[in-house]
């Protein structure tokens, strides 16, 4: 039977032990949702710089 929780290492903290279980046991998951997120962010930059022809706009200099 797999165990409930993992073991927490006397002198261990939360954030340390949190980094452990995310760089080991989930690596690939973890590494997945890094990916899509920087594509996210990409997309968003692309889609607010693309220059409308219905949208008017000013020079401001």
């Amino acid at each position: 039977p797999q165990k409930a929780a993992p073991e927490m290492h006397e002198g261990l903290s939360n954030t340390e032990a949190l980094g452990r279980v995310l760089y080991t046991d989930y690596f690939i998951a973890f590494q997945i949702a890094a990916v899509l997120l920087l594509l996210a962010m990409v997309a968003a930059i692309a889609l607010t710089l693309r220059r409308r022809k219905d949208v008017k706009g000013q020079d401001p200099a």
